[in-house]
């Protein structure tokens, strides 16, 4: 017999360790998409049926969505994957403060804390993300959102998310797609070192690449100054020079 552990208090489970792996697990799928999906939306859709049904040896009931209105707690028993840009799908919003990598709110932009004060991926960067939470009413379940800060960014996460070169490589509950690398972290893993690294590369191009979000109604930590290589738009000029 296989050692195991009975966990009865389900908030002390532990984090996803992979994105799809747990679909394997479940027969309901609920699977959202934006209310007029790309052709890389539609395409990853039929992969992920294909995918699930050659790995799962039982029958899955699959259902997809396009409603924005959707309300997924009416499907307590399926295991859920939201498809989209934030600003596309309004169900990958709804959960904007639950992700371990947040957008945000109202942006496909990213959203980093730095010194106390919240500053934004700037949306001229492709980045591809996946993240896979368990499911608020049942933590039982996972809800995976395939996103990212652009439809090129989301067509980097489909491919990372639907192809079984780069599949069975992930690992941790959250994942950059960057177009020439997937990058996985854990959450008990410090994770701002990958927009660190975008900053610093854009910083050698003379760009801005975190923007301050709105310093006027922004309080920051007492006795905490932002980086100076990190700025707002406004001091953008002397910064950085340098089956289904």
């Amino acid at each position: 017999n296989m050692p195991y552990k009975t966990v009865e208090n389900l908030d002390l489970l532990p984090a996803f360790t992979h994105p799809s792996y747990y679909l394997l697990f479940g027969r309901g799928l609920l699977v959202s998409m934006p209310a007029s999906p790309s052709n890389a939306e539609v395409s990853a859709l039929a992969n992920l049926g294909y995918l699930n049904g050659s790995l799962n040896t039982s029958e899955i009931d699959v259902m997809v969505s396009t409603d924005p209105n959707l309300n997924m707690e009416d499907y307590p028993e399926r295991n859920i994957v939201l498809l989209g840009r934030p600003t596309a799908n309004p169900l990958i919003a709804q959960l904007n403060d639950m992700v371990p990598q947040p957008f945000v709110e109202g942006e496909d932009a990213l959203k980093q804390r730095i010194g106390g004060v919240p500053y934004r991926l700037s949306q001229d960067v492709d980045l591809g993300m996946i993240e896979v939470i368990p499911a608020p009413w049942n933590k039982l379940k996972g809800i995976t959102l395939v996103t990212g800060t652009s439809d090129r960014g989301v067509e980097m996460a489909l491919e990372a998310f639907t192809n079984t070169g780069t599949l069975f490589n992930l690992a941790g509950d959250l994942m950059f797609a960057t177009g020439t690398d997937v990058l996985s972290f854990p959450t008990t893993e410090e994770v701002p070192e990958l927009l660190d690294t975008l900053a610093q590369d854009a910083a050698a191009a003379g760009e801005a690449v975190l923007e301050e979000i709105s310093p006027s109604d922004q309080t920051a930590d007492p006795g905490t100054t932002p980086p100076n290589r990190y700025v707002s738009p406004e001091a953008a000029e002397d910064s950085l020079t340098g089956t289904i």
